[in-house]
């Protein structure tokens, strides 16, 4: 198993303040990924927003100027960057969150999951501290996706990163949450964009690359 907060530190040591060190295919790929997130959030003011895994605290940045943004990550270096963004940093295991439950409003979880293997167990504590009328968003990468899949048999990993379909995470977010809404969305990188695809993805799920989750 990889040491993965041996392997962030060491990004960030050699990355810095950047979008390198959060490991996000391209600057392009992360102006996506916060577009999509951003987007299905809408004009949000006012709110308790969880960052769980913020990186160097460029994802959320832009929510700190109308919004208490708090940032948890296990990687002290990462929190000096999201606190020099605005971020309140928390140091701690996303797996054992310290807050309370139904205590934010919002919480975020962008490139995270991919590193979790008791994944049930993790998102059950993200949907422990949203409130029960809050949203939680969610990026991971799309197992389904045919790019993906020709891109691991071309280039060697020594990492292995767990991948998900959109199917069976709109299904265990709906066993975790009766009754709340839950959608999903496409992320095309490397091509420009994303699409809202409900609760049914389609070919979608075979042409995107990274999917989104919201809940609430």
């Amino acid at each position: 198993m990889t040491d993965w907060q041996g392997w962030f530190q060491q990004s960030v040591s050699q990355s810095g303040d950047s979008l390198e060190a959060s490991h996000y295919d391209s600057a392009r790929s992360f102006l996506i990924r916060q577009r999509l997130v951003h987007d299905w959030m809408g004009d949000t003011r006012g709110k308790i927003i969880l960052d769980v895994g913020p990186g160097a605290g460029h994802f959320c940045e832009p929510l700190t100027a109308h919004n208490t943004v708090i940032g948890v990550d296990f990687v002290p270096d990462m929190l000096k960057f999201s606190a020099n963004k605005g971020l309140l940093p928390v140091q701690a295991d996303g797996m054992r969150l310290p807050f309370s439950s139904q205590s934010m409003d919002v919480v975020i979880c962008v490139g995270v999951l991919q590193h979790i293997e008791r994944s049930s167990d993790f998102l059950k504590d993200l949907l422990r501290v949203r409130k029960s009328d809050g949203q939680l968003y969610l990026v991971t990468l799309n197992r389904d996706s045919l790019v993906r899949w020709l891109y691991y048999r071309l280039t060697p990993n020594k990492e292995i990163m767990l991948t998900y379909t959109m199917p069976n995470l709109l299904k265990r977010f709906r066993e975790f949450t009766p009754g709340a809404k839950v959608e999903a969305a496409a992320i095309y990188y490397p091509l420009p964009g994303y699409r809202r695809v409900g609760t049914h993805p389609g070919v979608s799920r075979y042409l995107s690359t990274a999917l989104g989750i919201r809940v609430g």
